[in-house]
C-alpha cells in the first residue's frame, strides 16, 4: 500500500498527533520534535533553531507504508547540507545524481521541491544543516578565497545542479552526527552544545572538500578492481578493528600494492587507513562507555593492549577521560 501526501499536510498530522501524545515535545519553538503517528511509523523528526541563521533537522523514524510526499510547492530558501545515515528514498528523475546512504550532499538554495518516495520498513537516519541567505551571503563575503571551489556554485546560487555530487561521510562526521543525535544536555547547555557541533560537522564537511580538491591535482588513477579491493580493505579493518592486519597484510589480503592502498584509501574517504580506524575505534568505545561498560574492559574490547594507552588516546580525542565521560553520560 501507498500513501501520498503534501508535505504540508504530512507535518500538520504529526503535529496533531504528538499533541496528543506528549505535548511538551512541540512546547519549545527553538526545538520541537514531530513524532510519527502509530498507525504511519515510528520515530521522530525534530526540528531545531539554532543562532546566526543555523538549524538542524534530525531524521530518525521508520515508515510502516511506502508514502509519497508532494513538496512541489514549497520553495525552501535555506542552502542545506543534508548528511544521510540511512536512506529509504526514491529520488525523482529530475535530479540526475545517485542519492544514497552514507553519504552527504549540498541541495542548493531556492530549490524547488519535488516529489519523493519513502520506502516502508527501512529506517531514516540522517542529519540535515541549513544555513539562512544572510548566513550564505556573509561567508561569501568573508570567505570567498578558501572556499571549496565545488561549494562555490551553491553559495553562489548559479549551481547547475539542485543536488551536489554526493561526498562518503567520514568516521569523523558520523561521529558528530551520534554526538547531535544523542545529545542529552537541556536548556542553554544543549543550545550550546549543538550549535558547537553543528559547526565542527560543517567544518569537517568544508576541510574534506578542501582535501578532495587538493588531492584531485595528485590523486592516482584507480581502476574499477581497485576501487573494489580499497572497499574491501576497508570491510577487514571494520570487521577486524580489534585485531587488524598491517598495511602490508592488508594489501595482500585485497590484492593491490601498499602504496595503491594507501593513497587510494586516502582518494575515497579522504582519510588514511589508520585515521579511519582510530575513529571507528573512538566511536565504538563511546558506544561501549555510555552503557556503562567497564573502562578496562572497553579498551579490551577496542583492540586497546592497556586501559592506560586507551585512556591517553580517548583523552586526545575528546578533551576527558572514558571515566568522565561515562559520568557524564550516566
Amino acid at each position: 500500500m501507498t500513501i501520498k501526501f503534501d508535505n504540508h499536510e504530512l507535518k500538520k498530522l504529526s503535529q496533531q498527533y504528538t499533541s496528543t501524545i506528549n505535548p511538551n515535545l512541540i512546547k519549545d519553538k527553538c526545538d520541537r520534535t514531530y513524532l510519527a503517528p502509530e498507525w504511519l511509523g515510528k520515530g521522530y523528526k525534530r526540528e531545531i533553531v539554532l543562532r546566526n541563521g543555523i538549524s538542524l533537522i534530525i531524521h530518525n523514524y521508520q515508515l510502516f507504508e511506502n508514502v509519497i510526499i508532494d513538496n512541489r510547492e514549497n520553495i525552501d530558501e535555506t542552502l542545506e547540507i543534508a548528511f544521510k545515515l540511512s536512506l529509504p528514498q526514491y529520488i525523482p528523475p529530475n535530479i540526475n545524481i545517485s542519492v544514497k546512504d552514507g553519504f552527504c550532499y549540498v541541495i542548493g538554495k531556492n530549490n524547488e521541491g519535488d516529489i519523493w518516495q519513502e520506502l516502508a520498513n527501512i529506517p531514516s537516519k540522517a542529519v540535515d544543516i541549513h544555513l539562512n541567505e544572510s548566513l550564505v551571503e556573509s561567508l561569501i563575503n568573508d570567505y570567498d578565497d578558501s572556499l571549496p571551489q565545488s561549494l562555490k556554485p551553491f553559495f553562489l546560487g548559479n549551481n547547475n545542479l539542485p543536488v551536489s555530487l554526493p561526498q562518503i561521510i567520514s568516521p569523523q562526521m558520523k561521529m558528530v552526527i551520534s554526538q547531535i543525535i544523542n545529545c542529552s544536555f537541556q536548556g542553554i547547555t544543549k543550545q550550546i552544545y549543538l550549535e558547537a557541533k553543528t559547526l565542527e560537522l560543517l567544518a569537517l564537511k568544508i576541510d574534506s572538500l578542501r582535501q578532495i580538491e587538493q588531492v584531485k591535482q595528485i590523486k592516482i588513477k584507480l581502476k574499477k578492481e581497485d576501487i573494489e579491493a580499497i572497499y574491501h580493505a576497508e570491510k577487514i579493518i571494520v570487521d577486524n578493528y580489534n585485531n587488524p592486519p598491517s598495511l602490508i597484510e592488508l594489501s595482500r589480503q585485497v590484492g593491490i600494492n601498499t602504496r595503491k592502498l594507501k593513497e587510494g584509501f586516502r582518494q575515497i574517504f579522504h582519510t588514511t587507513v589508520f585515521d579511519y580506524l582510530y575513529h571507528y575505534r573512538m566511536n565504538l568505545a563511546q558506544n561501549l562507555l555510555k552503557k556503562q561498560k567497564n573502562v578496562g574492559v572497553v579498551a579490551q574490547t577496542i583492540g586497546y593492549a592497556s586501559a592506560t594507552s586507551f585512556n591517553a588516546a580517548f583523552q586526545k580525542q575528546f578533551g576527558v577521560t572514558p571515566k568522565l565521560f561515562q559520568l557524564a553520560h550516566r
